[in-house]
């Protein structure tokens, strides 16, 4: 294999690809994520397959219930 090295200003492109990725997921473990219980209602009930259907598997473990609540109940 081969592999192309180039430099921006002393600084690998991996390097600064690396830093760029860390900035990113900083200011995004910051980020306030909001929803609402009606969001999750209104996603409940487009993708129950009935109105009493129970809990529905979303995914990697974390389930919906009809109430909009959620349970990560893992893999």
């Amino acid at each position: 294999m081969c592999r192309i090295k180039r430099e921006y200003e002393g600084e690998t492109l991996d390097a600064l690809l690396i830093e760029a990725i860390r900035q990113f997921f900083k200011a995004y473990d910051h980020m306030e994520l909001s929803y609402t219980k009606t969001d999750l209602n209104d996603l409940y009930a487009a993708i129950a397959p009935s109105e009493d259907a129970g809990d529905v598997y979303l995914s990697d473990g974390v389930w919906l219930g009809a109430d909009g609540s959620l349970s990560d109940r893992g893999r």
